[in-house]
């Protein structure tokens, strides 16, 4: 009897199942996808609820827009860090009328916020290599996770501030400049033009995305011999850099103001480091190292890939090197961009750095559509990303700005018209100044001008008092003959008292030769000073003022009220 042939023992994971797999890997992005948009939406709703009133750099925004011309509101650019676009967008919501009170002004905010969705979500489906990119059919989970659901753009993007509209137009210049590059039409060209203008004019640190963006363009546009692309993609640019030439003005006129956070006038690379750090991962270590991890693997996946041969008859740049290249550039620039400003970056300032990182790890780590394994990980790093980001996120919507409303509004009834309200630090004076409409007079330590434009911008006036000999005397005599005269001096803001028998510091008029220019070491030298004065007066009392909100309020403005007098003053003002 003749022997059959055992037949061959199939594969353990077919490519069939393996494909199959991977769609319901794929079905399963979505589905994160489509929940996390939801999150988003709902702690969006949640934190329009509790923002309440506007924080300082808000009041800012709606002074400069609230000018009664355009023409002015223009002279009023050099005290806001920002380019014409958003406070003219803003006076046109005023103008609307979907402007006429805080609600409808912090409404704007939240649906900018709202409109990073959609922008990131174009993006990173335009990113897409050649026909075998599966980025039309891949949910951006990654970004969403890392740049959508981030505590610093979730938070700061959906203020009344530049931050959003600006990661919104950098989004869709980068897409629009990448199909530049692929395809080279002049409608694509255009629509580039347009977004990349857009996104300077919103917002200056955008220039050094922008310059990253056209550098990793002529790059990868180079490196398969597309020089008409090159060039097309160098004059997109171009533009965008000629068209910040009229506020060369205003620039000089913002640093020469404001160029006060340092003690040597230049941030330390130390600084911009460990503050971009901090906003990429809300001071979570666990998000921090998933960011270097995730950072690590699409740094390794897209330089693998960008080694591999490539059809050479086709010539179509590499995503991958324009990638590789927008990176590196981006984080120089964007370096030298903010140690060159003179001003201590925040967490805000940092929004399109994260957006674009965050889109650059979701389109490397795409897989194929046959790659399992790659899918399954990046959707369970999404999911992780999310789960670690989400406690922060609900601290931050359910966070008050600020309280200085509440206080502005307390001292209308507390102070009498004779008393005098100190606001200290300065840089409360535009909230306060948008909010206080009482009777009695108010001034900050050391007394700025009392004009319109000093109120809104006070950092000029600031640095002029800081080079000055003796700068805090004036404000010193007339908080001790208010006193004299029986009056209440309010202070709103940071009162630092001394310990028995100690002295406050004296800095010389700046550059102090230790402090520099730093108005950190200005502002808590002449606190301490009138702190010193006032204990030096016999009879002098201080109460604190609480006002219980019925959330918490964010630690950057989270105003205190004093109330000094002295011992004969009497009754009036006391807490109820």
């Amino acid at each position: 009897m003749p022997i059959r042939p055992r037949a061959a023992t199939p594969p353990a994971t077919s490519a069939a199942d393996m494909s199959r797999w991977s769609d319901a890997v794929r079905r399963v992005e979505w589905a994160i996808f489509a929940l996390g948009c939801a999150t988003l939406v709902g702690l969006q709703i949640v934190g329009y609820r509790h923002a309440g009133a506007f924080w300082r750099d808000e009041a800012t925004t709606l002074l400069v827009a609230a000018s009664p011309s355009f023409a002015l509101m223009w002279s009023y650019l050099g005290f806001d860090s920002f380019p014409a676009v958003f406070a003219s967008t803003v006076k046109l919501w005023m103008l609307s009328g979907l402007g006429g009170s805080e609600a409808g002004l912090r409404l704007l905010g939240t649906a900018i916020a709202l409109a990073m969705v959609p922008a990131a979500f174009f993006c990173c489906r335009e990113l897409r290599d050649d026909a075998a990119d599966d980025g039309w059919g891949r949910a951006p989970v990654l970004a969403l996770a890392l740049v959508l659901l981030n505590s610093s753009v979730a938070y700061y993007g959906s203020s009344l501030r530049a931050y959003g509209l600006a990661t919104i137009a950098m989004l869709l210049a980068l897409a629009f400049v990448w199909r530049v590059i692929r395809d080279g039409s002049r409608r694509s060209a255009a629509a580039a033009v347009g977004f990349t203008l857009l996104s300077v004019q919103t917002l200056y640190q955008n220039a050094a995305v922008v310059f990253a963006i056209g550098g990793a363009g002529v790059v990868a546009c180079a490196a398969r011999r597309r020089w008409k692309r090159a060039a097309a993609v160098l004059a997109v640019c171009a533009i965008a850099a000629a068209s910040l030439l009229v506020y060369v003005p205003t620039i000089r006129s913002y640093g020469a103001t404001t160029g006060i956070g340092t003690d040597t006038l230049r941030v330390k690379t130390s600084v911009v480091a460990s503050r971009f750090v901090e906003a990429l991962s809300g001071k979570s270590d666990y998000l921090l190292a998933l960011w270097v991890l995730l950072g690590v693997f699409v740094l390794a996946v897209m330089t693998s890939r960008a080694l591999q041969p490539r059809d050479e008859s086709r010539r179509d740049p590499s995503l991958q090197v324009f990638c590789i290249v927008m990176a590196a550039l981006a984080a120089g620039a964007g370096f030298v961009f903010f140690r060159m400003s003179g001003n201590l970056p925040w967490s805000w300032h940092f929004i399109p750095f994260i957006a674009l990182a965050g889109v650059i790890i979701d389109v490397g780590s795409r897989p194929s559509p046959r790659s399992f394994w790659l899918a399954a990980a990046r959707v369970t790093l999404a999911c992780v990303v999310i789960a670690v980001s989400l406690p922060t996120l609900w601290t931050y919507a359910h966070r008050r700005r600020t309280n200085i409303d509440v206080v502005a509004q307390r001292l209308v009834t507390l102070a009498a018209p004779e008393d005098l309200i100190v606001v200290n630090p300065f840089w409360y004076s535009a909230g306060f100044y948008y909010y206080y409409h009482g009777s009695a007079d108010w001034m900050t330590l050391p007394a700025i001008p009392t004009d319109r434009k000093s109120r809104v911008g006070p950092f000029g006036p600031y640095r002029v008092l800081m080079a000055t000999p003796n700068a805090i005397e004036p404000a010193l005599r007339r908080i001790q003959a208010t006193l004299d005269s029986g009056k209440v001096v309010w202070v709103v803001g940071t009162l630092l008292l001394l310990r028995p028998r100690a002295t406050p510091p004296v800095l010389s008029p700046a550059p102090d030769p230790e402090y520099g220019w730093s108005y950190e070491a200005y502002f808590t030298a002449w606190t301490m000073q009138m702190g010193h004065v006032l204990q030096q007066r016999q009879g002098v009392t201080f109460q604190k003022y609480h006002f219980p909100l019925p959330q918490p309020v964010d630690p950057l403005e989270d105003v205190e009220l004093t109330r000094i007098a002295v011992a004969n003053v009497g009754a009036r003002g006391t807490a109820p």
